[in-house]
């Protein structure tokens, strides 16, 4: 298949597969690109009395993706595809995502529309995904650039295809308010240094589970999630971030590293702001500060890149759209 634009778009599921009539497929924001890839798990068997292939057989049917695309405000349903809650404040216009144990993040349906007129007749493809399930989220923001970046990757149970002539794809431009430039907060509210680089990620260990009757998943479960961050930045303050990395978060006289007793800090958040009053904060809790390392490079400035590792984080996000409860399901 030549295609010669494409769209993406998504919308949460009922349950595994199982699509919500009552819901609208939304933008998965500015998407950057996307890569779905369909696995058909072949065995192959090889017989002692030839060099040759001498039969197969088809296993699970289990397809992965990866997206990409920009956080920004307009567009922040894409996180609940990560998180277990969420919360909407309509005195404050915050919006919360939370991890939480004894649930799991929603699956989710991609619908891809590819315009394919290279050749004559009705060649066009909709293509649904169905059952797909967030493995991990990461957010990045490269060295010198201002937004977020963020790759889902995952999991999907099965695909279907419609061939049929279509007049456009799903893709709808609009301004987008984007998630900008980053400090980091120790304790949060309290701005201490400039995020010149930042790499988070949260992976949920998601798989589909499959009886053994069917090459088709019948559901999906998460093991032991994990956090890590990565990050650049420096700070005009240097014995204040010194002094709350050396001693878990509150002490500014410190000036070597805790001897005993060193703790977690209790909370660090890494915070975005516009001009206007929008937010998104990345609030951690019970951070560990595994590594500080100073990284200087001939003609550049000298930058710390700690190793931090929370136990539990949420996102908060402040904007003016007012609730997105209606992108969830009806019944669960």
């Amino acid at each position: 298949m030549t295609g010669i634009r494409t769209s993406l778009v998504g919308k949460l599921e009922k349950s595994l597969g199982v699509s919500d009539d009552g819901l609208q497929f939304m933008q998965i924001g500015d998407a950057l690109g996307c890569t779905f890839t369909p696995n058909n798990s072949w065995q192959k068997f090889n017989s002692i009395g030839t060099k040759f292939r001498t039969g197969e057989s088809a296993g699970k049917f289990s397809g992965s993706f990866t997206i990409n695309t920009i956080l920004d405000y307009s567009n922040i349903w894409i996180l609940a595809l990560a998180f277990e809650e969420y919360t909407y404040n309509a005195t404050t216009k915050v919006h919360t995502f939370e991890k939480w144990d004894g649930k799991r993040p929603p699956s989710f349906e991609c619908r891809q529309r590819i315009l394919n007129r290279m050749v004559d007749g009705p060649t066009d493809v909709t293509r649904i995904y169905r059952g797909c399930v967030c493995k991990s989220m990461a957010f990045k923001q490269d060295t010198g650039a201002s937004t977020l970046t963020v790759t889902i990757t995952g999991a999907y149970q099965w695909q279907e295809d419609t061939f049929e002539t279509l007049d456009a794809t799903d893709w709808e431009g609009y301004d987008a308010d984007k998630v900008e430039w980053s400090c980091l907060e120790i304790p949060t509210g309290d701005k201490i240094a400039n995020v010149e680089s930042l790499g988070f990620s949260v992976d949920n260990a998601s798989e589909l589970q499959y009886n053994t009757c069917s090459r088709k998943a019948s559901n999906y479960f998460e093991k032991a999630v994990t956090f890590s961050t990565n990050a650049t930045m420096y700070s005009n303050n240097p014995h204040i971030f010194m002094s709350r990395l050396y001693s878990g978060g509150y002490d500014d006289q410190m000036t070597e590293p805790k001897k005993k007793n060193l703790n977690p800090i209790p909370e660090m958040a890494i915070v975005s702001d516009t001009e206007n009053g929008n937010y998104c904060k990345i609030l951690m809790e019970k951070v560990i500060v595994e590594q500080m390392t100073m990284d200087a490079k001939a003609n550049n400035k000298m930058v710390d890149a700690p190793t931090l590792t929370p136990r539990n984080f949420k996102i908060e996000i402040k904007n003016t759209t007012g609730s997105i409860e209606n992108i969830f399901p009806t019944t669960v």
